[in-house]
């Protein structure tokens, strides 16, 4: 079977998005149990030290993970009541158009997440309670963007794709 090189690109990305998305699922996991056992603890007098700190650096791995994934899905909030009432050349513009704003959006934020890596990286910062250095974690949003700007990368060059099919076509009529 031979497969065209966007078809290999599209099952890798699909592969390392679905791994992203398998951390992202653990890092909850780990955040259920470190703030169950933070609660309990507290009724016996004492919590977990710095639970709340991890918390926060959890949820930047939950959150910049599993974009890729939930954009893969479609599980983004759409604005589509009328959007599937139009023929699909509009459905496939307005597609490209939101991969291309999201791309130009989380470009920038992966961008500023970089900087702000480095600057992390050269200024050895650290948690407030745990001491743990935030350049791991900084880098990580830095990942989870690239990733989801690859994904929606893809998605505008197949709504590209698409548009020219199908204006093709309709010029062909």
């Amino acid at each position: 079977m031979v497969q065209s090189l966007g078809q290999k690109i599209q099952f890798v990305t699909a592969y390392i998005v679905k791994m992203s998305s398998n951390i992202s699922t653990a890092v909850i996991i780990l955040m259920m149990l470190l703030t169950l056992t933070d609660v309990t603890l507290r009724k016996f007098g004492s919590g977990v030290p710095g639970a709340v700190e991890l918390n926060g650096l959890m949820l930047v791995v939950i959150t910049f993970f599993a974009l890729a994934h939930c954009w893969n899905q479609d599980g983004h909030i759409r604005v589509d009541m009328f959007l599937h009432r139009f023929p699909p050349i509009v459905r496939s513009t307005a597609n490209g158009c939101t991969a291309l704003v999201g791309l130009l959006f989380f470009g920038a934020v992966m961008l500023g997440g970089a900087k702000f890596a480095v600057k992390a990286l050269e200024k050895h910062e650290i948690s407030v309670t745990l001491k743990l250095p935030l350049f791991p974690v900084k880098l990580l949003l830095v990942i989870g963007c690239a990733l989801f700007c690859f994904q929606l990368l893809l998605s505008f060059i197949v709504c590209i794709s698409e548009w020219f099919k199908k204006t093709r076509y309709m010029k062909g009529q």
